[in-house]
């Protein structure tokens, strides 16, 4: 048999609904070269039903004798890869039909690039929202010190990093397993998108961000502790614990907290000015708008939020006067 060129990944656990779209969506790419890898990880409804009943030779399926979970499924199907690529699929997404071989045309001509993503079409009850993520790869490795945007089924990446290891997820994460490894491969190597959508994501309630957000939020914070790290910057409990607040829009802050936080945000830029881990620009862009949401998310206390932006620059951005048009009127509402 000849090898595939790209390895076609998918983590199945009771996604009988929606199981056979996402399926056919992968079955019926303009690309062909590939193998369809679907772990049905402990599966209690009709999905392992739904798979056997494709006869398509590029489908292989692998049965876990019970449910191990997302990550151990993933790294499961990664020693078994044989493709030079991965394309994530989740069991519930659509991709469209030319997202492959789109992909690996970018990856081809991109040697730089070791993880491709897209943007993502969330769709629910006829609503439909496009998530947009910038190509970048300075600012996408700027962005992840902060959040993960990155979607995890859009992207493609190549089996082995520059170094030669081949690539798998860190087990100690059962949530955020995909943003601890961006994190990771951005210090490595270059992570990009493409900018239009591949993939149209079902938004349900059944989803791991609706079923245990705060696990999700606990590993990210790990991950975000991480960064810290990686960042070089000498802090403390009181200083990591406002970084986790505010990053996770635990609003409205004091008058006392939004000077605490506008401290951390001075000592993160001039850390990163030291050590040069994140591109200059980037970085202090986004610290400049996380501090103008801290303070619109916090203008309960009225005049004294809008005294203390205007009087502060977080970054190399002059402060946009519409910005502060809009603070002032929202903290004379307050008052």
């Amino acid at each position: 048999m000849t090898v595939p060129r790209v390895t076609v990944l998918m983590s199945v656990y009771n996604g009988e609904n929606y199981l056979g779209e996402a399926i056919d969506s992968i079955l019926n790419q303009s690309f062909t070269d590939f193998e369809f890898i679907i772990i049905n990880d402990g599966c209690t409804d009709s999905s392992r039903d739904v798979i056997t009943s494709y006869s398509d030779h590029r489908i292989r399926l692998i049965d876990n004798q019970r449910n191990i979970g997302l990550t151990r499924s993933l790294n499961k199907g990664l020693e078994l890869a044989q493709g030079e690529y991965i394309v994530r699929m989740d069991a519930d997404d659509i991709s469209l039909s030319k997202r492959i071989e789109k992909q690996v045309s970018f990856m081809h001509n991109n040697l730089s690039i070791d993880v491709c993503g897209s943007w993502i079409k969330y769709f629910r009850n006829g609503n439909k929202i496009v998530f947009r993520s910038p190509s970048d790869p300075e600012e996408i490795k700027a962005n992840l010190f902060f959040r993960n945007i990155i979607f995890h089924p859009t992207v493609i990446f190549r089996i082995k990093l520059p170094n030669g290891d081949r690539v798998f997820y860190n087990e100690n994460y059962l949530r955020a397993q995909d943003y601890e490894l961006w994190s990771r491969i951005s210090q490595l190597s270059n992570i990009s998108n493409i900018n239009e959508v591949l993939v149209k994501h079902r938004s349900h309630e059944n989803t791991i961000f609706k079923t245990d957000r705060k696990g999700q939020i606990e590993a990210a914070n790990k991950v975000r502790f991480n960064q810290l790290v990686y960042l070089g910057i000498d802090t403390n409990d009181e200083e990591i614990q406002l970084h986790y607040k505010w990053i996770n829009k635990k609003f409205p802050f004091s008058i006392d907290l939004l000077n605490q936080t506008n401290k951390w945000f001075q000592k993160l830029r001039a850390y990163n000015n030291k050590f040069r881990i994140y591109n200059s620009v980037y970085f202090e862009k986004l610290l400049y708008d996380y501090w103008f949401l801290v303070c619109t998310s916090s203008t309960e206390n009225g005049i004294k939020v809008y005294n203390l932006y205007k009087s502060t620059n977080v970054g190399m951005q002059a402060l946009r006067m519409d910005q502060k048009v809009k603070l002032l009127i929202k903290c004379l509402v307050k008052c």
